[in-house]
């Protein structure tokens, strides 16, 4: 009898992607060996920059996770998102949010948007461009 394991791969999947509560999580630093990861300290990012990471992972990743945080030590961390919007009058664009830019076999570059480093929505209310913060680069290979 052949062992199914693609409902397993999809739940792990699944949960590292859409977990609502990411504290739960284990540190990705403790994935399984087979697993080759890179994970970045947290660093200090502000609006309209790029940071180039070098991950020597000597290929490119199959999985890409960038998260923010308001503090240096990660606590109460979010999955970082992007926004483009454009104004009615004149169609002038503006850029929020925290993303990979670009990726290879031994960096990774993160852009931040023109007006934030993420846009935030607590559900009911729009709060704003945050404009200063740290962000956590992780990569599976």
């Amino acid at each position: 009898m052949k062992k199914i394991i693609l409902p397993f791969i999809f739940i792990f999947v699944f949960s590292l992607c859409c977990a609502e509560d990411l504290t739960s999580l284990q540190p990705l630093s403790q994935a399984p060996d087979s697993m080759v990861t890179y994970e970045s300290s947290w660093f200090e990012i502000s609006p309209n920059s790029n940071y180039i990471l070098t991950h020597n992972l000597q290929g490119i990743p199959t999985k890409v996770f960038c998260y923010i945080s308001d503090n240096s030590d990660g606590n109460n961390f979010r999955q970082s998102c992007w926004i483009t919007y454009y104004y009615s009058s004149g169609y002038s664009k503006s850029t929020s949010g925290t993303r990979v830019k670009s990726i290879n076999k031994n960096n990774v570059t993160v852009s931040t948007g023109s007006d934030g480093i993420d846009w935030v929505w607590d559900g009911s209310n729009y709060n704003g461009n945050v404009t200063s913060g740290y962000c956590k680069v992780v990569l599976i290979k």
